[in-house]
């Protein structure tokens, strides 16, 4: 790969960081007010959903998918 095309791919990937980073620091702040945070006082039971069993499996099947093309490629 050619020094510059390096060079436009790591200017691409910083310029695309901090058009990303940059939106997640201007959320507006917690709300105060007489009665605090919505869940007061602590602690609160939150609920734990089950879309993070689907992004541990989705995880595991492209884990084992990468080490059966990384074996399968080895092998031949």
């Amino acid at each position: 790969m050619p020094i510059k095309n390096r060079f436009t791919e790591r200017i691409l990937l910083i310029a695309a960081g901090v058009l990303i980073a940059v939106p997640s620091f201007s959320q507006p702040g917690p709300p105060t007010g007489p009665s605090g945070p919505p869940c007061w006082p602590p602690p609160c039971s939150v609920p734990i959903n089950g879309g993070i069993i689907i992004l541990l499996a989705s995880g595991l099947f492209l884990g084992l998918y990468m080490l059966y093309k990384m074996r399968k490629k080895t092998i031949l």
